[in-house]
């Protein structure tokens, strides 16, 4: 067995040593609030059971209208999340007993994704990433309250970092969440970088200034943002460098790519066609990680 200890210092977030003796490689997942605990009683014992000691680092908790948060300190809007407090998780694992800091990956979905990509190119000691449902560009922020087209997803050290809007019909497809319908907030994010080419170009994570081991997935049919094709984006942004990258991409799949296969809460909202199709999608992109982590970190050519 294993215990899971809280992090004072980072509230939200938890961490578990692998009891194996010695330093062994550590999995930093960057996520939100795990207020169902989906990521510490599924994927984290998972982890553990590889090999792994697993930091899991919230960073957010979107939080709309009344409702009280379940972690008070995290932010409750997607504005300026700060990429540079990444190194504070990093600090406290230095500290810890069997801990081998020199092998680090870190594991994002959505907009995590794109947290764990831009904490890549501004991170020496980080040596794998697996990337799953990415960003190539940082987005606008988004929240409650938060008036459209003024604030970015991520500072740097305070400083927001450059972003791309969206366009106005960000307010239709959100509204539709509200109602219970599904939104498609892929349309205005799509509209938003057709209509503003020269913001993409400032705003585009410089995945090419990391050149430790990447992987990148994707579902073709991502209603959320075309994540397929943004993960097309950076591998071959990479391999203009000449880095590799392992490039997952599912035709028929969607967003959720996140979890192992085997979680029912996460296909609940899908419709029965739509099911299988996720589950196999996600069973996949597990398996990938799991792999390409123990090539990364576990093999002695993987640093």
């Amino acid at each position: 067995g294993y215990t899971v200890q809280s992090v004072p210092a980072l509230p939200g977030s938890y961490f578990a040593a692998n009891p194996n003796p010695g330093d062994n490689p550590v999995i930093i997942i960057v996520s939100g609030a795990d207020k169902l605990k989906v990521n510490r009683e599924t994927v984290m014992p998972q982890l553990v059971a590889q090999g792994y000691s697993v930091f899991y680092f919230a960073t957010y908790e979107i939080v709309y209208g009344p409702s009280e948060p379940s972690v008070k300190e995290l932010p409750t809007r997607y504005v300026n999340i700060p990429i540079d407090e990444l190194q504070s998780v990093r600090n406290w694992l230095v500290d810890q007993p069997g801990v081998d800091e020199n092998r680090i990956g870190l594991y994002g979905y959505s907009r995590n994704a794109a947290y764990v990509l831009l904490a890549a190119t501004r991170f020496d000691w980080v040596n794998a990433v697996a990337s799953i449902a990415p960003s190539d560009v940082v987005w606008e922020g988004w929240g409650d309250g938060v008036k459209l087209g003024t604030t970015s997803s991520y500072a740097w050290e305070g400083e927001p970092l450059a972003y791309v809007p969206y366009s106005d019909n960000w307010y239709r497809e959100t509204a539709k969440f509200g109602r219970g319908e599904r939104g498609r907030l892929r349309t205005p994010m799509e509209e938003g970088r057709r209509a503003n080419p020269g913001r993409v170009a400032q705003a585009r994570i410089p995945i090419e200034d990391y050149s430790g081991a990447l992987l990148v997935a994707g579902g073709e049919q991502d209603d959320l943002w075309s994540a397929a094709h943004m993960a097309q984006n950076i591998a071959e942004r990479r391999a203009e460098t000449g880095l590799v990258t392992e490039l997952l991409l599912f035709p028929d799949a969607g967003h959720t790519l996140i979890g192992d296969g085997q979680n029912p809460v996460l296909l609940l909202y899908e419709n029965d066609d739509v099911r299988s199709i996720t589950a196999k999608a996600q069973t996949t992109t597990w398996q990938t990680v799991l792999t390409f982590f123990e090539s990364a970190l576990k093999t002695p050519d993987g640093r």
